[in-house]
């Protein structure tokens, strides 16, 4: 007797979105602990933290080329190597231009993010499947049907619901909803990343690794820009970080780097392995907002 009810073909890359998901949540869970209170207050150490975490995925990268590398030695013959070469090369034209454009979107998401919004309980990741859709559609021609449109809603509805129940959203504090009206920016740039992302390993053949890396490398590189005048704006005085060192300052530093790295790595492999259509993409839309839920 056949079962009435069932679940499907199960993607074994499903994984990668429920460990992303539990490393998010576990990351928000101690930052309301008093091991990672140490790094809440100062933006640029938790973006130097949250760089170097990124910038792990070079391992992963060299790796990956490796592997790669070995792959064509295997199955591409020389009758055919000048005309991969030239094709590789005009493929990849421009890649680094798009990298640079996703880096530097990541970075204003980061510091907006660590500056305003680290405290903000409000849930503003349920608007990213509606911005998402956006930017598929602008970008790659994505186009969403009705079916669609109701999910976003329903999805925006419940979250909303959900944040009115649990007080969330405060109006008479002129601070707080400064802080709500950046991190919905936040999500809006966010959103955009990601797309841009995926079209730089879509149409230029990058890999999540190599834009991890390079995310990270250039957060780096900008952070440390800015914490030449950082003080002097009032965006961090991060002496107070390194005033009575601690093994607990450490350890805050270690765990937010390596959670961020393999939340961001998960995030980049997920959307590399959405198919290139509406219904996956969407699909991938969706999952990214599960993802954030926790």
């Amino acid at each position: 007797m056949k079962c009435f009810f069932g679940i499907g073909d199960i993607n074994k890359n499903i994984i990668y979105m429920i460990v992303g998901g539990f490393i998010r949540f576990f990351v928000n869970l101690f930052l309301e602990q008093e091991l990672l209170s140490s790094i809440l207050d100062h933006p640029l150490i938790m973006n130097f933290s949250s760089s170097l975490g990124l910038m792990l995925s070079f391992i992963l990268w060299i790796i990956y080329k490796i592997r790669n590398k070995e792959i064509k030695c295997c199955t591409k013959t020389q009758k055919y190597d000048l005309v991969y070469n030239d094709l590789d090369k005009a493929i990849k034209y421009g890649k680094y231009k798009w990298i640079l454009l996703s880096s530097f979107i990541d970075f204003i998401q980061t510091m907006i993010i660590d500056q305003f919004c680290s405290r903000c309980p409000v849930n503003m990741w349920i608007f990213d499947i509606a911005f998402i859709s956006i930017f598929a559609y602008i970008i790659f021609k994505i186009k969403l049907y009705i079916h669609h449109y109701i999910s976003i809603i329903f999805i925006i509805c419940v979250g909303i619901s959900l944040d009115i129940y649990l007080g969330h959203y405060i109006f008479n504090d002129a601070d707080y909803t400064i802080s709500i009206l950046f991190k919905f920016l936040s999500e809006i740039v966010l959103s955009l990343g990601l797309v841009i992302d995926k079209y730089t390993m879509e149409k230029k053949f990058c890999s999540p690794y190599e834009i991890c890396f390079y995310h990270g490398l250039i957060n780096f590189v900008l952070s440390l820009i800015i914490l030449s005048f950082s003080k002097q704006i009032g965006l961090d005085n991060y002496d107070e970080f390194f005033l009575n060192p601690s093994m607990e300052k450490f350890y805050a530093f270690i765990i937010f780097m390596f959670t961020q790295f393999i939340f961001n790595i998960f995030i980049l492999i997920i959307n590399k392995n959405s198919k290139f259509n509406t219904l996956s993409y969407f699909n991938y839309a969706n999952n990214w907002t599960i993802c954030s839920i926790y």
